[in-house]
């Protein structure tokens, strides 16, 4: 049996005083995590597009993975990846983690839209996320979970996951969301396979009740909430990949010009 991977990937932008343009100044990384050359298709002053491979493809029992940006003042990235990420089924039971820590000072703009993260049955998951922003930050970011392969009808029958969601904005935690399935029982999200939150800051009731519309149907199960004022929190729950995708997606496009303060553009990467 191989090694389990241990990759770590630390990301640091900043703002050109020459341009005024984001560049990533700072990648470094161990094992096989690694980005992409960032590129400025909204144009060098929009968002610059990053775009984060793990050329392995899956995570397996045992590996750990860590990815970490730090955003210094004015900058604007948009995280990405091309492919969903596996975590497949472990034949000894061991756990693998994904680990994401955001780091984001004074008037950075956040745009984290990765694809799915699909457990396949009999995984063993650990996956936590950290935001840690000011009050002036931007920030639009969602995560996906997919319990087995809808598409197939595989279910999830079996497998463990640790999800942790944490928002911390100058040392006050504004959110913090936790969900521990084990062996397979996905009562305690009423067996739906697909689970998604998005976050949203700053956003008011105006957006709240835009949002509500949006995910109003019958197709899908989601609350959407404003806390403190402004933290717009929307929890989705589906039975359908292409269908949640959808609806992400006009989320998205509702939310990034009010919060963002420009007109969607959505990565090439997401329909290639």
């Amino acid at each position: 049996m191989s090694d389990p991977w241990i990759s770590t990937i630390d990301l640091k932008c900043r703002r050109s005083d020459r341009d005024k343009k984001t560049v990533l100044y700072c990648r470094k990384h161990t094992g096989p995590l690694m980005v992409q050359h960032p590129f400025y298709p909204e144009g060098e002053k929009k968002s610059c597009h990053i775009y984060l491979l793990y050329p392995p493809g899956g995570i397996v029992g045992g590996d750990k993975l860590f990815v970490n940006l730090y955003m210094n003042k004015n900058t604007k990235v948009l995280l990405t990846m091309p492919s969903i990420t596996k975590f497949y089924f472990s034949k000894s039971s061991k756990s693998s983690s994904l680990t994401q820590y955001f780091f984001l000072e004074e008037k950075a703009t956040l745009e984290f839209l990765p694809p799915e993260t699909l457990l396949f049955p009999g995984a063993y998951a650990e996956i936590t996320t950290y935001f840690y922003i000011q009050k002036n930050s931007k920030i639009i970011a969602w995560d996906n979970l997919s319990f087995g392969r809808t598409v197939l009808k595989e279910p999830f029958y079996k497998g463990n996951c640790n999800y942790q969601l944490q928002i911390w904005q100058s040392d006050i935690l504004l959110l913090y969301e936790k969900l521990c399935i084990s062996n397979g029982d996905l009562s305690i999200i009423n067996h739906y396979p697909l689970l998604s939150t998005l976050i949203a800051t700053p956003a008011n009731e105006q957006l709240l009740n835009i949002v509500r519309k949006i995910i109003y149907n019958k197709r899908i199960i989601a609350g959407a909430t404003l806390l403190d004022s402004s933290l717009l929190v929307v929890r989705i729950l589906c039975n359908n990949d292409d269908y949640l995708r959808t609806i992400l997606y006009k989320l998205w496009d509702v939310l990034r010009p009010e919060i963002i303060g420009d007109i969607s553009f959505p990565p090439r990467i997401w329909f290639t």
